[in-house]
């Protein structure tokens, strides 16, 4: 039997879009777009066009038993698609980029550029964990 969908209520989604850390733009983006925690998190910055204001969905960080987390394509061919970015998207996820290229000059060389939208804290991607 399908489980039942919990949605956020009204304040909870305020409040998640009020909250000033770095990790604000990812649950805006979810609850703007609807798109699922593993295609956000497998997102590159050459998948979004914020001028144009849309993403494309081309492959999603899973959790593969036996090999961890890893890339993978979309499961379906409808699950592989452009969405556009309603403007709270697209201003939250323009902040993220300023934001991180701020943490890129910090970190000057020891920045691993792998042209995430949303790395993990050492700016490696998520499967690189450790």
């Amino acid at each position: 039997r399908p489980r039942e969908v919990e949605t956020l209520t009204r304040e909870e989604v305020s409040l998640l879009f009020s909250v000033d850390d770095d990790w604000q733009p990812l649950w805006v983006l979810l609850i703007a777009t609807g798109l699922r925690i593993g295609e956000a998190l497998g997102l590159s910055w050459d998948n979004v066009d914020l001028d144009g204001r849309r993403l494309m969905v081309r492959r999603s960080l899973q959790s593969v038993k036996g090999r961890g987390l890893i890339f993978q394509p979309p499961k379906t061919s409808k699950s592989r698609r452009t969405l556009l970015l309603p403007n709270t998207a697209a201003k939250a996820l323009r902040t993220h980029l300023r934001r991180q290229a701020e943490h890129r000059l910090r970190a000057g060389p020891s920045w691993k550029d792998n042209s995430l939208v949303f790395p993990n804290e050492w700016e490696r991607r998520w499967s690189q964990r450790g």
